[in-house]
């Protein structure tokens, strides 16, 4: 009787974190979705597939047959008798769900806040996760320098829309704000997904010059080890090589109306 108590008790546990481990990987996979990270896609997916292959063999054996569970055929832990399936989803088991914990943590403590409005300059709280290039209060911008491109603003915001979604970017608003063009995106890192907000801001020089400027920052921590201002470079290349392609690049192009 006893024996069989303690069974119950080992099942019920497992079956449990079975479905734990199911609820924390379906949340994963729809966050990662949302913020297109493959990586978040593929933990929450592993986390899912570990459970039902886990869980499948307890929910038969809740039925009946407690011989196989004695025998350590059901997975309940990892005793030499349990097969190699049920020993890999043992010991994978705690490992993805950390992983997906902290890949939850890592986006719920950095939501979407929408940005409305150019800011005056980087937080004063991040002296070294902020790169600012523009005409006031730039900060960690090394050599760069607001752009004046010749061509039109649309032509220039598209392009910066373009360029960031060949590198892991998504556009989340487009706003207008000092009497000309804020775009505000979201950047993921690769592997854990931190965020960054970059911001760029178009207006219309008085020769009729698409002026550029823009201030990327992180969402989480203090130091972004020059992750910010190399993403603003690689965009100002992008945007420069854009510009003299363009087959509207003239002088006075900027055309304020979007």
């Amino acid at each position: 009787m006893l024996a069989d108590d303690t069974h119950t008790l080992r099942l019920s546990h497992a079956y449990s974190s079975s479905q734990g481990l199911l609820t924390v990987g379906a949340l994963e996979i729809v966050l990662a979705l949302g913020w297109r990270h493959a990586f978040g896609v593929c933990v929450g997916l592993g986390a899912c597939a570990c459970a039902v292959w886990r869980g499948v063999p307890l929910i038969r054996s809740r039925a009946a047959d407690w011989s196989r569970l004695e025998a350590g055929t059901l997975g309940c832990d990892a005793r030499p008798g349990a097969s190699a399936r049920e020993r890999a989803a043992v010991y994978s088991q705690p490992l993805l769900a950390v992983a997906c914990c902290l890949l939850l943590l890592v986006r719920l403590g950095s939501p979407d806040v929408p940005l409305d409005t150019w800011p005056a300059a980087c937080p004063a709280w991040l002296p070294d996760g902020c790169s600012r290039v523009a005409q006031a209060a730039t900060s960690n911008a090394g050599a760069l320098k607001p752009l004046r491109l010749h061509a039109p603003r649309t032509h220039v915001a598209d392009a910066a829309v373009a360029w960031a979604e060949r590198n892991r970017g998504t556009l989340l608003q487009r706003s207008r704000a000092e009497g000309g063009t804020l775009l505000h995106f979201r950047f993921t890192s690769r592997l854990w997904s931190f965020a960054d907000d970059t911001l760029l801001l178009l207006t219309c020089a008085p020769d009729g010059a698409t002026r550029v400027q823009a201030q990327s920052q992180l969402r989480l921590g203090r130091g972004d080890l020059g992750v910010n201002r190399a993403r603003l470079e690689q965009l100002w290349l992008a945007l420069q090589a854009t510009s003299a392609a363009s087959a509207d690049s003239k002088p006075g192009a900027c055309n304020a109306d979007l």
